[in-house]
């Protein structure tokens, strides 16, 4: 899930995904946030992606649009997808993913808190090998 995310002074997209040890439920637990400032039909295209760690968010926020508490501005979804875990660890996420009508698979590494890296790799299908693009 992308939500666009509008507020005072500007807006980004912010990417969440659930932890997969949930089973894939993501109102189980709290799913992985990043800011990312790249409108997500674009990410392909761009090969890389820096992303900022934001705080967990709940599951709640997979299906929410509107305002945000606190004066923090306003959601709206901006895409919705699936995604296939290969790799899920604190510092490092591999991940095929179905988003805009594409299918990538993307490497998600942590580079110095909060930032993180997010490079599309070409692969051999799923649990094949990987290597970048």
């Amino acid at each position: 899930m992308v939500l666009h995310h509008v507020m005072r002074g500007g807006s980004h997209f912010d990417w969440m995904l659930s932890d997969p040890s949930h089973g894939g439920d993501a109102a189980a637990g709290w799913l992985r946030a990043y800011r990312v400032s790249c409108e997500p039909r674009h990410w392909a295209e761009a090969g890389v992606l820096m992303l900022t760690a934001l705080p967990a968010h709940r599951g709640v926020y997979l299906g929410y649009e509107g305002a945000i508490s606190g004066g923090r501005g306003r959601v709206r979804r901006a895409a919705s997808g699936t995604y296939v875990s290969r790799l899920w660890t604190e510092g490092r996420c591999v991940v095929d993913l179905q988003l805009c009508g594409q299918e990538t698979c993307w490497e998600l590494a942590r580079v110095c808190e909060p930032t993180w890296r997010a490079r599309r790799l070409a692969s051999g299908g799923r649990g094949g090998m990987l290597r970048g693009t």
